[in-house]
């Protein structure tokens, strides 16, 4: 057993039945550490074993920026949490053998340079799945995830603000500009993320015969395409509202445009895909000052429609989740309400048995 390099190709040759073997696993500093990682299995499958150099963190972390799948927001997101924040200050330990000593000093300077807890939180998240990732690799780039159990003190508390009450919402739409106020409405009513699945929308993707919505999912594990409908009975506002919209446009193209390819939220007819300064500008001229994203109203409409009795996993498929306990752990903010309703499911007791006694009556029989 052995590795080698051919053509800038990594491979690990070794001979089987008396015949040589290869097993290729391409160019660059990932390859050589898989070829390694095959080669030290093999060795120790006979009885073998070489200490294979581990892979740093910045390795890591690069690649899996480079090979994870995510929307181009993200994408952007990680990359400056990636490359601005945790490769400069953890790129160089070994993967495998950081200690809770090392995260815990992290957290300290992250902590003495200003940062909220929820965003140290976030940045440890993020190398979490990075590991997780170079974990599940096959074959895997390291054996073990350091960061694993690691949790930074206080990091979940006030991570995810409380949905936008109705009041709230009709505030922030009364000071929005038109595109805003259409993707607000379908955040609301279908509960789509903000930014790629709003802004992919065209007036192609809108039966209003059928009261559906074709939507391209965000790519975070659940289907690629979902459909979902159009709220009707007493919640008819947004078939109002899908409506007047389409009549606007249609009156808004040039003769011989295809309507259908006009994206239902757009400024100038062109997709509204970045809508952050324009809710900031909103909310602020409403007059709100806590923090209340975008994607809050997406956590919304699952609290609410879970708290009236919506089948959970009617609302899991209509978020785009791959499994019903996402929505559960990460979407449903338990309200006030929901408190109530669960104590006063919880049988009475008898009266007899907890009723305090006359003054004087001590309660054992003569």
């Amino acid at each position: 057993m052995s590795v080698h390099l051919d053509r800038g190709s990594w491979f690990c040759k070794w001979r089987e039945a008396g015949k040589e073997r290869r097993k290729y696993f391409g160019p660059g500093d990932i390859a050589r550490h898989q070829a390694q990682l095959f080669d030290d299995e093999q060795k120790r499958q006979r009885g073998k074993l070489s200490i294979a150099p581990g892979l740093t963190v910045a390795e890591i972390c690069q690649a899996y920026h480079n090979q994870h799948p995510v929307q181009s927001s993200t994408q952007q997101s990680d990359f400056y949490r990636l490359d601005r924040v945790i490769i400069p200050m953890l790129g160089a330990l070994q993967a495998e053998t950081m200690t809770s000593q090392q995260l815990h000093e992290y957290v300290r300077q992250r902590t003495s340079a200003g940062r909220k807890t929820r965003t140290i939180a976030r940045e440890i998240d993020l190398l979490r799945s990075a590991l997780n990732w170079a974990i599940s690799q096959d074959p895997p780039l390291i054996i073990r995830n350091p960061v694993a159990k690691f949790r930074v003190p206080g990091g979940k508390d006030s991570d995810v603000p409380a949905p936008p009450t109705m009041e709230e919402l009709s505030r922030v739409l009364r000071q929005s500009p038109p595109h805003l106020v259409r993707a607000l409405c379908l955040e609301w009513s279908l509960g789509l993320r903000p930014g790629g699945e709003v802004s992919r929308i065209r007036w192609s993707d809108v039966d209003l015969e059928g009261k559906k919505i074709r939507i391209v999912s965000a790519r975070k594990g659940g289907p690629a395409i979902r459909y979902v409908p159009i709220p009707d009975g007493e919640n008819r506002h947004l078939q109002r509202d899908l409506l007047a919209w389409r009549a606007e446009d249609a009156a808004a193209i040039d003769a011989g445009m295809d309507l259908g390819a006009v994206p239902l939220v757009h400024y100038k007819l062109k997709p509204a895909a970045c809508l952050k300064r324009s809710w900031a500008t909103a909310k602020r001229k409403a007059g709100i000052t806590r923090r209340m994203r975008l994607y809050d109203l997406r956590h919304a409409m699952a609290t609410y429609a879970l708290e009236a009795g919506a089948d959970l996993k009617a609302v899991s498929e209509v978020l785009g989740h791959s499994r019903a306990d996402t929505t559960l752990r990460f979407y449903q903010h338990v309200l006030k309400e929901m408190h109530r309703q669960a104590v006063n499911k919880i049988p009475s007791l008898p009266s007899h048995l907890f009723l305090t006694k006359p003054t004087g009556e001590s309660g054992k029989s003569k």
